[in-house]
């Protein structure tokens, strides 16, 4: 019988050989290795002009009103910054402004008060020296009061730097509260409304114990309901969502780029000298997850395409672990079926799509599995199919092969059908 170690090494050197080919065709674009951070950019920025808004979301908050805000800060006597750039799971701040706002403070190396627009539409503020909540109260007031019910951008943020350098959003913020509770359609107003035309008509609160019961938890629960609905803000008209989705997209295009080429040179440098079968196999697989990544990048566009070069770098660095660790490659790591830009560890969750009577199960992450808990569907990844912006899972199979699989979670194929071509538009 032959020896098998020399086929089995010219199979290691024809991968290593493939590697290195793959690499011409993949995103060749040089990483400027002292280019500064997003962060740093909006720190820098913030330094010279206490309003930064990222390019791609002008149309939502246009030059013109961003130098209302300017001249509204400087005429202040408070260190105001406002914020407005998109935000997205998986990003320089994994989609969370808090954790922008905290890291942008920290380089500007100052105190001061900040507000920033959520990913889901809402302010948020926070406040840095001087031992008061000034930016934090007046984005909360903001948020709750109904006259800022599909209101502009710009006149929200102008009533939250009002607040906020006024010192009055604590106060505002619970006068809204407090007339959200005992107003005229709240659950005081309502009983008392109730109770003046009893006493009018003679018969008062004797209405029966289990009448009035009804009466209460009814009001209860429609209280309960009131302050659900009042806790954010309207939703963004369909045309600001598309903005803020496409700035998503660019930034994420613009991360996942440097990452593809990265991951390239990892691979196209990797020696596969001396490895073993099983090591050669995991290379092969770490190789064309790696490919299937820099396909994905050039045929799509949308947050849901990139969000599947992600998985599939995520599933070529795994690959490629094992190889360095003379190991068979171990099936991917399953990311949150729901969104895989989302973060952290998933487990298996019991899901029924909305108009379904089938359940499945699903990878989830911590936050998505705690809102099947409640009955609450979860933060999906957005998709935008004959002009309508739904879940990437709701997209027909057959036009996404990112709701196909799941990206990964419900088949097994991913890479193969990328590399045979099943990307498709809207995929």
């Amino acid at each position: 019988m032959s020896d098998p170690r020399p086929a089995a090494g010219h199979r290691l050197i024809r991968l290593a050989a493939l590697a290195a080919a793959a690499m011409l065709s993949w995103p060749t674009a040089a990483v400027a290795q002292d280019s500064p951070s997003p962060s740093a950019t909006i720190a820098d920025a913030l330094s010279q002009r206490p309003v930064y808004v990222d390019p791609s979301l002008e149309s939502v908050l246009s030059a013109e009103a961003q130098e209302g805000l300017v001249e509204q800060i400087e005429s202040s006597d408070e260190s105001i910054y406002v914020i407005v750039v998109p935000l997205v799971r998986g990003d320089a701040w994994d989609g969370d402004e808090e954790q922008l706002i905290g890291v942008v403070s920290d380089r500007l190396e100052g105190d001061g008060r900040f507000l920033a627009m959520g990913a889901d539409s809402r302010l948020d503020g926070k406040d840095y020296g001087g031992g008061s909540s000034h930016a934090l109260y007046a984005a909360l007031a903001v948020n709750i009061d109904p006259e800022m019910d599909n209101a502009p951008l710009a006149t929200r943020l102008e009533r939250a730097v009002d607040l906020t350098a006024a010192g009055t959003g604590e106060q505002e913020y619970e006068r809204l509260y407090e007339e959200r509770d005992t107003g005229g359609s709240g659950l005081g107003g309502l009983l008392s409304g109730a109770s003046g035309q009893g006493a009018r008509s003679g018969t008062g609160l004797l209405l029966g114990g289990g009448a009035l019961l009804v009466v209460v938890v009814g009001l209860g629960l429609l209280l309960v309901r009131r302050r659900r609905t009042n806790a954010l803000p309207p939703p963004l008209p369909h045309s600001t969502f598309a903005a803020i989705d496409t700035a998503q997209a660019a930034q994420l295009r613009s991360e996942l780029r440097s990452a593809v080429t990265e991951q390239g040179e990892r691979l196209a440098s990797f020696s596969l000298e001396g490895a073993s079968e099983k090591a050669g196999t995991a290379f092969q697989k770490a190789l064309d997850a790696g490919q299937a990544a820099g396909k994905a990048l050039d045929e799509t566009s949308d947050l849901a395409g990139l969000a599947g070069v992600r998985v599939l770098l995520d599933m070529s660095s795994e690959a490629l672990e094992a190889t360095r660790a003379g190991r068979s490659a171990p099936a991917p790591s399953p990311h949150c079926f729901f969104n895989p830009l989302h973060k952290g560890a998933t487990a298996p969750a019991s899901w029924r799509a909305v108009g379904s009577r089938q359940r499945v199960r699903v990878p989830a992450c911590v936050q998505c599995a705690g809102a099947l808990k409640t009955h609450r569907e979860p933060e999906a990844l957005p998709a935008t199919h004959e002009g309508r912006r739904i879940p990437y899972y709701e997209v027909p199979a057959e036009r996404s092969v990112w709701a196909a699989t799941g990206y990964g979670t419900l088949r097994s194929d991913l890479v193969q059908r990328i590399l045979r071509g099943d990307l498709r538009e809207g995929s």
